[in-house]
């Protein structure tokens, strides 16, 4: 049994689907101990399939976003359509399908106000007749996709760095503002609003996907204790000698499962 559960484990962290993480659930394998140990270079062991792309980012805040957490998101993202159908298909959980929409609404508010702030620095510098500068050091990287929910994900940083970029064009030629103090004030304005935005989505990621695995959890948790309730038949053997001195014992059996019946619910 050991050998076969460490292959469950090794078939999450691979290429995870319903039925393995339902397996794991069935079994009492910790899914959340599982991914939790190998959340570290998860790409080099993951086993589906990858899209690369060759690309490039400008601002140092953006990029440092990308490097430190893009293969997280990524991990989290892949698992979080994986994890919402096994708990769909053991429980029927109406709010699971409320957590992809959350976080797939999360990333296309923020493109969609990128797109509109972009639009917004374009205008300005056609009207002031501004050329379009460029990062001086850019930083090229490759991107590995493994769903459709990291990729957009990367959309949204890649709009953040256009929208950065224009807006240090204007400042650069004091098109923000006339006002020398006051065209700073909005430099920096707009750039903690791209700041929050990236954050708001980075947060609705990790919190949904946590919020998937204490599901799990919980499930596994009163998957245990009912089995560690219900007798067995060596238990049945070995109390036998004790049913008389001790008659009391099967009421006690049903008060401790009053809460759990409650918790299941």
């Amino acid at each position: 049994m050991a050998a076969a559960n460490e292959e469950v484990a090794k078939t999450i962290i691979e290429s995870p689907d319903a039925e393995s993480v339902g397996k794991a659930i069935r079994r009492g394998i910790s899914v959340s101990d599982i991914l939790d140990k190998e959340r570290g270079n998860w790409l080099e062991r993951h086993r589906g399939v990858v899209i690369k792309r060759q690309t490039s980012l400008g601002h140092p805040n953006v990029f440092k976003t990308f490097d430190r957490y893009f293969e997280k998101m990524s991990q989290y993202l892949f698992f979080i359509p994986v994890l919402g159908r096994v708990l769909v298909a053991e429980k029927n959980h109406k709010d699971v399908m409320v957590v992809e929409e959350a976080i797939i609404k999360s990333m296309k508010a923020a493109i969609k106000h990128f797109d509109e702030r972009i639009g917004q620095y374009q205008l300005a510098m056609e009207a002031h007749n501004i050329p379009v500068g460029n990062y001086n050091k850019s930083y090229s990287i490759e991107v590995s996709f493994t769903s459709p929910l990291d990729k957009l994900y990367f959309q949204v940083l890649e709009k953040a760095d256009l929208c950065m970029l224009l807006n240090y064009n204007l400042w650069v030629d004091n098109a923000l503002n006339p006002d020398y103090q006051k065209n700073d004030a909005h430099r920096t304005e707009n750039e903690w609003e791209v700041k929050r935005l990236i954050k708001n989505c980075n947060y609705q990621v990790i919190m949904n996907y946590r919020r998937l695995l204490n599901h799990i959890n919980r499930d596994q948790r009163v998957t245990r204790e009912t089995s560690n309730i219900k007798p067995t038949a060596t238990n049945d053997v070995a109390e036998s000698a004790d049913a008389v001195t001790k008659p009391k014992a099967s009421k006690k059996t049903k008060t401790e499962t009053a809460p759990e019946s409650l918790v299941a619910a």
